[in-house]
């Protein structure tokens, strides 16, 4: 993946040169409501040209981003609270202290019905 990085950024670099160096008259620039008027070289307006679309481009992918970055930052923040809960395990906000006799009690579980007993089911399964 990096050399298909560096071999479009060494192409760009070669169309740069290339046309700056078949572009070297130079040209008057002016903009409608200042005054000034500028002499460029012709290449100028397209190197500038290609430097403001990567400029406004870049500034859109970064604005772009904004939220994916902020949920990142919230996960990581969440991650960090987890992690911290975890090393250090808190109350439950719904149990009180005063309340370790019902925590420790033990519920009493009913004997199932008769139908369900062993012998009930080896009778019905052999009456078949």
């Amino acid at each position: 993946m990096k050399l298909i990085y560096w071999a479009f950024a060494a192409a760009l670099v070669v169309v740069a040169v290339l046309f700056a160096l078949s572009n070297r008259q130079i040209v008057e620039f002016g903009f409608w409501p200042l005054p000034y008027i500028a002499e460029v070289p012709a290449y100028g307006f397209g190197l500038g040209a290609f430097g403001c679309g990567f400029l406004c481009g870049g500034f859109l992918v970064w604005l772009r981003g904004i939220g994916a970055r902020g949920r990142a930052r919230a996960d990581a923040r969440r991650v960090d609270r987890l992690q911290r809960e975890g090393q250090a395990p808190r109350e439950h906000p719904d149990v009180s202290k005063n309340d370790t006799e019902n925590r420790n009690s033990v519920v009493a579980i009913s004997n199932p019905p008769d139908s369900l007993q062993p012998d009930s089911l080896q009778k019905a399964v052999g009456a078949r």
